[in-house]
């Protein structure tokens, strides 16, 4: 009776490392979607917020439509430059520090 559960046990131990190695691989094989998959989820929170909050939402759209079309593609076109500027100093920071 020994014999077989050292045979069990040392199986065990077999399919438990083998596990942990294909459990490795799998984070390794998704570990570039960790950023985009973050963001995702900060959209999708945002969206949830902004449905809890409809009024918000009204309040929104209504300043958008009382601002003129081109006002507003300025406006989005300086967020998104403001945006990139601060990501590239982001990155920018990170490889000096790191």
């Amino acid at each position: 009776m020994g014999d077989t559960l050292t045979r069990v046990l040392v199986r065990r131990e077999r399919i438990l490392s083998r596990v942990a190695q294909q459990r490795d691989g799998v984070a390794l094989a998704f570990a570039p979607l960790q950023r985009p998959v973050a963001v995702v989820d900060r959209l999708i929170e945002a969206g949830r917020a902004l449905r809890a909050r409809p009024g918000l939402v009204v309040i929104l759209l209504a300043a958008l439509f009382a601002l003129r079309a081109r006002t507003v593609i300025g406006v989005v076109a300086r967020g998104i430059t403001l945006w990139k500027t601060l990501r590239s100093l982001r990155a920018l920071v990170g490889r000096i520090a790191g």
